[in-house]
């Protein structure tokens, strides 16, 4: 099951992410191209609780991905095109 937080700085458009909501890869998607308009918005992904995407804007055109492996205690860190976090967000679902 894939859970969806999204945080920001203006808190009007926020879940908090203790309260994360199952999601779609259809709802993550459109959040996802939305975020880059909200200000230090981030969009997290929690993968069967094994695993948790962080997603957030780096600048224009590059995203700053952070995957934390939630079982092994480890993070890892990325930067991507937004076709390659589209891509990404479509493989967790593939799982």
């Amino acid at each position: 099951m894939i859970l969806l937080y999204l945080e920001n700085s203006s808190k009007l458009l926020s879940v908090k992410r203790e309260e994360a909501l199952p999601a779609l890869k259809s709802q993550v998607l459109e959040i996802f191209s939305k975020i880059n308009s909200i200000e230090n918005a981030v969009l997290g992904l929690f993968v069967d609780a094994s695993m948790e995407i962080r997603i957030q804007s780096y600048n224009k055109y590059i995203w700053k991905v952070e995957v934390m492996d939630l079982l092994n205690y480890k993070m890892f860190l990325y930067y991507y095109s937004t076709q390659r976090v589209q891509q990404l967000i479509q493989d967790i679902f593939k799982v």
